[in-house]
């Protein structure tokens, strides 16, 4: 059990689900709000214009990766962790981009 679990704590396992949680968050958030996904930059317009529709999305993207990183971090995966709490931190960046 332990050398499975050796396998799987890799950082760039870590990046590698965080960025694809994000991309499912972001493609349930678009048909959530029945938009279609060429028009994205008609997406990104809006965010810019309605912080708490940024707000949303950011919050989509991060708590499943959180919760991940949570359990990693209770499963002693300290790299997959550090990855997941990578992407985390990175999900917030597009809200203070639409901040401003």
């Amino acid at each position: 059990m332990k050398k499975n679990r050796k396998l799987a704590d890799r950082f760039w396992i870590g990046l590698l689900v965080g960025v694809i949680i994000c991309f499912v968050m972001i493609v349930v958030f678009l048909s959530s709000n029945h938009w279609e996904l060429q028009d994205f930059g008609k997406v990104m317009k809006y965010l810019g214009r309605d912080s708490y529709a940024a707000l949303k999305l950011t919050l989509l993207c991060m708590l499943p990766c959180s919760m991940l990183a949570f359990l990693s971090y209770r499963l002693e995966l300290w790299d997959t962790f550090k990855g997941l709490m990578v992407i985390t931190m990175l999900s917030i960046v597009p809200f203070f981009l639409f901040l401003v």
